[in-house]
């Protein structure tokens, strides 16, 4: 309290300085709060002379700062040592220096590390110091701490040992040492411990050494000492009941079954490990070099003395059982990937890249499967960007963009979201004046299309956007549509691009007119990273960190195809192949030849699926037999048959969303073998429920995700609060939306084992099979406001298109002419394929009407259910 931080950033551009802080720190809300108040970020680089700071930086810190804390090093063993000291030593170096210059300074505070004990054994005081060291990061940093002790500054020296998450939430930035053999363990990939297991390990959590670090520069008593902040043996895990307790663990929170390790001491290998980190050019990282990295901290011949810090800080600190759970729970849920604090865009231009989880993309065409390595992404994204920046798009601005699955599309999104700006995708079945109603509404000052049906109509819209057509197969291009090449020959430097804070809106995503007028629902940039984040631990654990491929099929400007599963890959330490389907159409004929790992569909598809087994005649066999022994083998045959015949029989998991599904269905499912898992989610809350791998609870929606609560108000409207829910509509207040709260507008009721039932809709919403939202009360007033329709009740509830029963009054010659100009002015889904007309009049007596002469939909598609299926025939 009552204290200013100065924090010392590393930063090309001052104006990124803030960001960088928030970028880091974006889990502690109460630190990004503080930055520009009590935290005052200044730009400098210790590793320089003067610390390469301004002179009025310089000033300010030399007249007003009164403790420094120096915890910056290069910690990797991957570095050669004159890499290491030019960070460790010299950056320390030009630390004391500076701190010199500061006449108010009561304390100079260096974090240090508890090897630079180097190879002694046995117990270790504090006033020790090894001469034969393990690394070369350990010989940097007691070159550093003699330093700081022939400086004449008041110094204390803290040597913390092996730091893990923090006690309480378990996080931590990066998953190295201990991590690297607990990730192995719950893979199952460690058979043998190479250590006796009466080992103890010197684990410290985060923050137990923050705060000892802090009450150690505060005491008057620390100068000239040096305090290990190291876990004394009672507090320690032993490497056996370590061991025991991750297999415990992994059973009931990952669902699975560990091997029991091999203990075989090997001494020898330490010498080895020790001879791996001494040499002066690292090799290429690999699974046996990051052990033989670890061999030296794993052998136990150490006792560090902690007299020091106890006289200070007293003798408690947290047992291994009080922070092993939070520990092992977060690094699970961030499946051991380090945590870079950036966007999903700057966190997929890194997956990209990697060699040992490498990410590719194909384009499924007619032509055939075109592939398109990551590295190539990257380049193609990276040429993208150029252009926006040198065209004038800053962050923040609008772009708009439609076009069919494909990885030009993707490469279109990436570079917007890494530029900061605000992708706002359309579907590529919106007619022209409902384009040029969202382009006028999001302020998009730039419009990009990748669709030919698109391209058709771009001479009809109204607008003031630029428009830009970035697919070489948009067919015929008006005189008013810059070209794809015109638009890349202009091209800048963007490596001084400052990149979007996690709160900055990253998108706006609208609802076609579907429900009614259409709405802009607004996303931020850590939303977008949670989502993907999130959706990787929805699969069980061996199948996150197994190879993925997944197949994009839906329209990408869809919440579902857009957000949860285009940001999702880049989550997975695994490889991950992603397909794109250019034409929705062809699903059928492509998915035999991808054959993903994970598949998401609207019901439709299953229903197709079905229908395909009631026609066989193996399937009519089997529907038709007893149940028993015969009837299962068939059924495993026929299983067997129809997942392969799909192109879904490597699916880990079928899921099923975006519309409701029949009950009926899924128990079908189920009686052949086959779990599909019904999803829940909004356009303002992507993804609420789901039902996992072993935990399918039919008829019910599946249960919360995790950091989302789902209620139910007196009348059963569902209520959710989590990190999913839209920031809100863009240029419209609502009350569906506020402070992180949405109002669904569906009845449900809440179970007692958490999963969730469906009961309908509260407003007049139909949802056709591919998961259209299709507003009632919109086209049924627009049926009545053609000339002789007196009455109209749409269809198309769990149906693959509209259709709808209207009651005429006198002569309508032109219906058909009046209903096709409808259907022009009307998305794709809205259209009415079939009408017919009854001659029957509508009556209360018949249960029809209400009393003030409102139709009862209910009961009149009751009534008239032979019209409606012989209109589906």
């Amino acid at each position: 309290p009552n204290v200013t931080v100065y924090v010392l950033v590393r930063c090309a551009d001052k104006g990124q300085l803030c960001h960088r802080l928030r970028a880091m720190w974006q889990h502690e809300p109460e630190l990004v709060r503080s930055i520009g108040t009590r935290v005052i970020p200044v730009a400098g680089d210790f590793t320089s002379e003067g610390l390469g700071l301004g002179e009025e930086d310089a000033a300010v810190l030399q007249r007003s700062v009164t403790l420094v804390i120096h915890p910056g090093a290069e910690i990797s063993f991957r570095k050669s040592r004159r890499e290491l000291e030019e960070t460790n030593v010299a950056g320390t170096k030009h630390m004391l220096a500076f701190a010199g210059s500061m006449p108010l300074l009561r304390r100079f505070v260096y974090l240090s590390t508890a090897y630079v004990a180097g190879q002694r054994r046995g117990t270790v005081t504090e006033a020790d110091m090894g001469t034969a060291f393990s690394s070369h990061y350990e010989a940097s940093k007691a070159k550093a701490e003699a330093l700081v002790r022939a400086s004449g500054l008041p110094f204390a020296v803290c040597r913390p040992g092996m730091i893990v998450g923090d006690s309480e939430t378990g996080w931590v930035r990066s998953f190295n040492t201990v991590y690297y053999v607990l990730k192995r363990l719950l893979l199952g990939r460690l058979r043998v411990l190479p250590i006796a297991p009466e080992m103890p390990l010197n684990l410290v959590p985060v923050d137990y050494v923050a705060d000892t670090v802090i009450r150690i520069a505060l005491s008057p008593e620390s100068g000239g000492k040096t305090f290990h902040i190291t876990c004394p043996t009672a507090s320690a895990p032993r490497t056996g009941e370590l061991t025991e307790y991750v297999r415990a663990w992994a059973k009931v929170n990952l669902g699975t079954e560990l091997p029991k390790p091999v203990f075989a001491p090997l001494s020898l290998l330490k010498g080895v490990g020790v001879g791996y980190n001494r040499r002066e050019n690292p090799g290429q990282k690999s699974e046996l070099s990051n052990l033989l990295t670890l061999m030296p901290y794993f052998f136990g011949e150490q006792v560090f003395e902690r007299s020091n810090t106890d006289s200070i800080c007293g003798t408690s600190c947290p047992h291994w059982h009080d922070y092993i759970h939070p520990l092992l729970s977060f690094a699970c849920r961030k499946n051991f990937m380090h945590q870079r604090g950036d966007t999903v865009f700057q966190q997929a231009q890194v997956r990209r890249e990697s060699k040992s989880y490498p990410v590719c993309y194909y384009d499924v065409t007619p032509q055939g499967i075109q592939r398109v390595t990551g590295g190539e992404a990257n380049r193609r994204i990276q040429r993208i960007l150029g252009a926006l920046w040198a065209w004038g798009i800053r962050k923040g601005d609008r772009v708009a963009l439609t076009g069919i699955n494909c990885v030009d599309y993707m490469t279109l999104e990436q570079a917007i979201g890494l530029l900061g700006a605000v992708s706002v995708p359309i579907y590529y079945t919106a007619p022209a004046k409902e384009v040029s109603l969202l382009l006028q509404r999001s302020g998009a000052g730039w419009f990009f299309i990748g669709d030919s049906r698109m391209m058709r109509q771009a001479g009809e819209m109204e607008t003031q956007a630029r428009i830009v057509s970035f697919s070489a197969g948009e067919g015929e291009r008006p005189e008013t549509v810059m070209s794809w090449e015109a638009f890349l020959a202009k091209q800048e430097e963007t490596s001084h691009i400052p990149p979007p804070d996690p709160d900055d809106l990253a998108t706006i995503r609208y609802t076609s007119g579907t429900t009614g007028e259409p709405k802009g629902v607004m996303f931020s940039f850590s939303q977008l990273a949670w989502m993907g984040e999130v959706m990787t631990n929805l699969l069980p654990w061996q199948e996150r960190n197994s190879y993925l491929s997944y197949l994009s099929f839906l329209p990408l400007s869809h919440v579902v195809e857009g957000i949860l599963a285009s940001y999702a890959p880049y989550y997975l330490l695994a490889r991950v192949d992603y397909y794109y389907l250019n034409d929705f159409g062809a699903l059928t004929a492509a998915l035999p030849k991808v054959r993903p790992t994970v598949f998401f569909s609207v019901p439709r598809f299953y229903e197709k699926v079905w229908d395909q087994v009631t026609s066989n005649p193996v399937g009519k066999r089997w529907l038709s037999m007893d149940d028993g022994a015969l009837k299962r083998g068939l059924g495993e045959v026929l299983r067997r048959f129809v997942l392969k015949k799909a192109g879904i029989d490597r699916c880990r998991q079928l899921i099923v969303g975006s519309a409701p599904v029949s009950e009926a269905l899924l128990l079908h499912f189920r009686e052949l073998g086959i779990e599909v898992h019904n999803a829940y989610g909004q356009t303002e809350a992507p993804l609420i429920t789901i039902n996992r791998v072993g935990d399918n609870v039919i008829p019910t929606i599946g249960t919360p995700l995790p950091d989302t609560t789902v209620t139910a108000e007196p009348d059963g409207e569902l209520i959710v609060t989590g990190p999913q829910v839209a920031l809100g509509y863009y240029g419209m207040d609502t009350e569906s939306i506020r402070d992180g709260v949405l109002r669904t507008g569906d009845l449900g009721v809440i179970h007692e084992n958490g999963h969730i039932t469906l009961r309908g809709r509260k407003k007049a919403f139909l949802v056709t099979a591919y998961g259209k939202n299709i507003s009632i009360p919109k086209l049924e007033e627009r049926m009545k406001d053609i000339p002789g329709v007196s009455e109209a009740v749409l269809v198309g509830e769990k149906r693959p298109y509209c259709t709808a029963l209207l009651w005429t009054q006198g002569e309508a010659a032109d219906l058909e002419e009046r209903i096709g100009e409808m259907n022009r002015s009307l998305s794709h889904p809205e259209q009415i394929r079939r009408y017919r007309c009854i001659s029957t009049p509508l009556s209360i007596q018949a249960g029809e009407l209400t009393p003030n002469l409102k139709v009862k939909r209910e009961n009149v598609l009751k009534h008239y259910s032979e019209v409606i299926e012989e209109m589906y025939q």
